[in-house]
């Protein structure tokens, strides 16, 4: 354990009108004083660090000597011998408890007279940035419920710092584009995949956003029950590709789709071994939007798949009956010519009920519900008034959903450590 002792006293001077008196001004004094505390003791344990590091590699100020490699090498030759000490250059940052200032000591190397500071590395400080790490992190966390200028407006508010929604984006696209899922998702059975539409691109419509997640078990939480789900792929393009390779190369058991986004078609095609799911809350859905199609008005079409909705769903007539209704359906559909409406329905068919040989009690693979609510999240951010690149969607949604579905790849994205059972301890006198 390494342990340093810092020999500072502070004096405090209150001034405080017996009239004024009241406790929010005593929390706000407060606030000033701890952050005025926190950059003295910042200074203090960064200039502590520093000579005690220099100490150990280089020797004693007044008797410099070097018997073992120094823990930094020189940018220039590459040497890791023979450096003197060289006086030190001030250093700022912005943190989440305001912006610090600090020195950081130089060396200059023996053999081709390079001067430079060896502590930013050792301190993991990235060259030109002004943004300390858990700064950023705090960015793109808060970020992913509010705008740019909103999560800029916020950070200063509460760290007292200056950011610009400019510099919030750089962030979100720096470490957007580097997160990626690296939890081993092999054990997966079940995946859930649809997608939805954002304005994004050139497209007037926009662009779709194609999410597939992995469903696990079910818990119960209070009064409440959670279904266990990770993030699989999330891709912002116009055909889910990436989506493909991953159905390619995972063993899934079932997958449940709403078959608008042609991948049953492309898992028949490369008869891939897992089973395929139609959503049954979307196949009364699209029947009514073939309807439409078909010559109908929108209201005509929702009064005529009524009757699907109540027995798609229920779980105490048997799977034959129930298919029996729906061939009563499809004849009366043929019958009254509706040719787009029977082509759905019948493509539909071997696919509505598959979900019954997984388990006769799982009623969550009948449907993409979870999918949907993610949606709905995904919606509320993407729904700023402004046209999104296919890249800045791309980048703001990896962050948004690893954060909340993959833990352990947030974590590997912020190189965050584990907790050890050193620490230092920092004596105040």
């Amino acid at each position: 354990m390494l342990k340093l002792e810092l020999c500072q006293s502070f004096s405090v001077h209150i001034n405080i009108p017996k009239d004024e008196l009241n406790v929010n001004d005593l929390i706000i004094f407060c606030k000033n004083a701890s952050h005025r505390f926190f950059h003295l003791l910042f200074e203090k344990l960064v200039t502590s660090l520093q000579q005690h590091i220099l100490e150990q590699a280089l020797g004693a100020a007044w008797k410099p000597r070097q018997s073992i490699a120094a823990p930094w090498e020189c940018p220039r030759c590459r040497s890791r011998y023979g450096f003197r000490r060289r006086g030190r250059r001030p250093r700022s940052l912005k943190t989440s408890v305001g912006s610090v200032s600090f020195s950081l000591f130089q060396v200059t190397c023996c053999d081709c007279n390079k001067t430079f500071s060896p502590f930013p590395k050792l301190f993991a400080i990235a060259s030109r940035h002004r943004i300390s790490r858990e700064l950023e992190q705090l960015m793109c966390s808060v970020v992913k419920d509010l705008s740019y200028a909103k999560t800029a407006k916020t950070v200063n508010l509460f760290c007292e710092v200056q950011l610009s929604p400019h510099s919030v984006h750089k962030t979100v696209q720096h470490y957007g584009a580097r997160a990626t899922i690296v939890e081993d998702l092999s054990h997966i059975t079940h995946l859930e995949i649809d997608s939805t539409k954002i304005k994004a691109a050139d497209n007037e419509r926009g662009i779709d956003v194609h999410l597939a997640l992995s469903v696990g078990a079910s818990h119960r939480k209070g009064k409440r029950i959670y279904r266990d789900k990770h993030l699989v792929n999330v891709e912002v393009a116009q055909h889910p590709e990436t989506t493909k390779e991953v159905l390619k190369k995972s063993h899934v058991d079932q997958v449940v789709l709403d078959g608008h986004s042609g991948l049953e078609g492309y898992i028949q095609k490369e008869k891939l071994p897992m089973t395929i799911q139609r959503c049954l809350f979307h196949v009364p859905r699209t029947a009514a939007h073939m309807l439409y199609l078909d010559g109908l008005s929108c209201l005509e079409g929702r009064d005529l798949v009524k009757p699907m909705k109540k027995f798609l769903f229920n779980e105490n007539v048997s799977v034959k009956k129930r298919l029996r209704q729906y061939d009563n359906l499809l004849f009366e559909f043929r019958k009254n010519g509706y040719t787009s409406t029977c082509k759905f329905l019948e493509n539909a068919r071997p696919n509505l009920y598959t979900y019954k040989q997984f388990a006769e009690t799982d009623l969550h693979g009948r449907t993409i519900s979870i999918v949907e609510r993610q949606f709905r999240e995904v919606n509320r951010r993407m729904e700023n008034g402004a046209r999104w690149t296919p890249a800045g969607a791309q980048n703001l949604l990896n962050l948004k959903l690893i954060e909340e579905l993959n833990n352990q790849s947030y974590d590997y994205l912020w190189k965050v450590r584990k907790k050890r059972k050193s620490s230092f301890e920092v004596i105040l006198c």
